[in-house]
């Protein structure tokens, strides 16, 4: 499939969010981690906290300014 065909798969059942809602833990995992997103919960006694934040590598090139 072309990534037009993919994109437009997905877009005819609700996005990729819509199927990311109805799928469980093991499956989502491997889409965020593909995306360099990490997801942490943490429960409190006002309800559960999920942060998210997305890995981004940088390369230096060349010599210190």
């Amino acid at each position: 499939m072309t990534g037009l065909q993919v994109y437009g798969l997905l877009e005819s059942v609700g996005g990729l969010t819509a199927l990311l809602i109805e799928a469980d833990t093991k499956v989502r995992q491997p889409v965020y981690r593909s995306a360099g997103v990490h997801l942490r919960w943490r429960r409190t006694d006002k309800g559960e906290k999920i942060t998210a934040c997305q890995h981004v590598g940088l390369f230096r090139v060349g010599g210190g300014t």
